[in-house]
């Protein structure tokens, strides 16, 4: 999120610092950033994703990356879930709407 919020490279950042002993302080934020984590509920494989083509027709401008549920996939152990949805823009407000969007709109399904 820092990455995207802040418009850099955090890995490359990281990379100078431990190769080099070089540091940059990061640019002030730009933007507003947030993720949605898509879990399916119950156990088993997934089944099927309901909704990404309205989120992505609704806010594809938004979307800096995802990882998408695959069909069969068994169901995830960590926190992330089966997959997620990154988003950034200027405005705070939009981010949060857009992820209420994702989280009420998406639906992974197991079975």
């Amino acid at each position: 999120m820092i990455a995207r919020a802040h418009d850099v490279d955090c890995v490359g950042a990281w990379a100078r610092l431990m190769v080099f002993g070089e540091f940059t302080p990061f640019p002030e934020r730009r933007y507003a950033a947030g993720g949605a984590f898509l879990r399916g509920q119950g156990q088993g494989r997934v089944r099927a994703v309901h909704g990404l083509d309205v989120v992505g027709r609704d806010l594809g401008h938004l979307i800096t990356d995802a990882r998408l549920p695959q069909i069969g996939h068994e169901k995830a152990k960590s926190y992330e879930g089966e997959g997620y949805i990154l988003l950034r823009h200027p405005e705070t407000r939009v981010v949060e709407d857009a992820l209420r969007h994702i989280v009420s709109t998406v639906r992974v399904e197991l079975g």
